[in-house]
């Protein structure tokens, strides 16, 4: 999983064949354009997280929810995650971090994910808040888990929503 600070820094990513060393995110963008696309790994534990709903493209971030099953069938429900990317680069925006930012080790990083508890949530249902000054471009991200509990983060976008469908190979013919 790629790690961007607040500054446009990248770490944690391994650069594949033909590709420059991606530590910033413009590399890394150069990188998924020419490796034509990118791929995020999700937790490998026993068992393995996965997304089992449908994921949701708003205003240049691709939401999804990713589930991680409890270990044991006692515990039953498992937990579940928000994920938040710029669909681009596979990695959250440092210039509008959708989800926020933490502080790491004294450095201000990007968050990429957020717990939404326990249960497997459906997928997002999104709403375009109202625009409180120019530079903000606020959204509610809301889901629903299997024990009913009701979900609504808070987040940025990174870019103006129009109105109107996109087929995605549509988006990959425009650069």
């Amino acid at each position: 999983s790629a790690v961007v600070t607040t500054a446009g820094a990248v770490s944690g990513v391994t650069t594949p064949t033909g590709c420059t060393t991606i530590n910033t995110e413009v590399a890394l963008g150069n990188c998924a354009v020419t490796r034509k696309g990118w791929k995020y790994l999700l937790g490998n534990g026993s068992p393995s997280e996965r997304i089992v709903n449908r994921t949701t493209l708003f205003g240049e971030v691709l939401f999804a929810t990713a589930f991680t099953p409890s270990p044991t069938l006692c515990q039953g429900e498992g937990n579940s995650r928000l994920l938040a990317f710029n669909f681009k680069t596979g990695a959250p925006r440092a210039s509008v971090p959708t989800l926020g930012t933490t502080t790491v080790s004294g450095t201000q990083v990007v968050t990429g994910s957020v717990n939404l508890g326990q249960g497997l949530a459906a997928g997002v249902a999104l709403h375009q808040d109202t625009v409180v000054n120019l530079g903000s471009r606020p959204v509610s991200i809301i889901s629903q888990t299997s024990t009913a509990a009701l979900t609504n983060t808070k987040g940025n976008l990174t870019a103006t929503v129009g109105s109107g469908e996109i087929d995605w190979r549509d988006s990959r013919r425009s650069r």
